[in-house]
């Protein structure tokens, strides 16, 4: 499931909620995602991004990957990032 929504010419938001399934190792998730955009220029914006990861109790699933980041079975996860997209 995702939104988006424009706020004006220059801030935009969207997100999501998303579902993993897996019913042969009964290990599910849901994660919900949210950005807002902050358009600099025609093709140059600033965003920032927040998303929460709720594992089902045998999940181990991340929101984000590396060594040592994922939530033991069972665990949540949240994570933020910070960035500047350029379209071309």
């Amino acid at each position: 499931l995702d939104a988006a929504y424009k706020l004006n010419s220059r801030i935009s938001f969207d997100g999501g909620l998303y579902r993993i399934t897996n019913r042969d190792m009964e290990r599910n998730a849901t994660l919900a995602a949210m950005r807002t955009f902050y358009n600099l220029d025609k093709d140059f914006d600033a965003y920032l991004q927040l998303s929460h990861l709720m594992n089902s109790s045998r999940a181990t699933y991340a929101v984000s990957v590396g060594a040592n980041v994922s939530p033991p079975a069972g665990g949540a996860q949240t994570g933020t990032m910070v960035g500047l997209r350029y379209k071309f």
